[in-house]
C-alpha cells in the first residue's frame, strides 16, 4: 500500500496536463511515484550537494536547480519543473 492515493496522482497528472487518469491507472502509478520521491529526499539528505550549489550561488533558499544540480552529480535523472514561484 502506498502512502500516495488515486486523488494525488490525479492532481499531479491534471498539473502537468493528462485531462483524465483512470482509478486504475492512478492506483498502479502511487507505488512508483511514492519510490521516486523517497529515493529522490534520500539521495538528497544523505548528500550536501544540493547545499553546495545554493552556498556558491551565494543564496539562503534551497532551489529547484540546485537539486536538480545534486542528482545530475549523482547519476539520477533531474526534476522537470513545470511552475516557477
Amino acid at each position: 500500500m502506498s502512502l500516495l492515493d488515486a486523488s494525488c496522482i490525479r492532481v499531479i497528472a491534471e498539473s502537468v496536463g493528462i485531462a483524465q487518469v483512470s482509478d486504475e491507472v492512478a492506483e498502479a502509478l502511487a507505488p512508483d511515484v511514492e519510490y521516486r520521491l523517497r529515493d529522490i529526499v534520500q539521495a538528497c539528505s544523505r548528500s550536501v550537494e544540493a547545499l553546495k550549489f545554493m552556498r556558491h550561488g551565494r543564496r539562503e533558499t534551497l532551489t529547484c536547480d540546485d537539486i536538480n544540480f545534486a542528482l545530475r552529480t549523482d547519476a539520477f535523472a533531474p526534476f522537470q519543473r513545470r511552475f516557477r514561484s
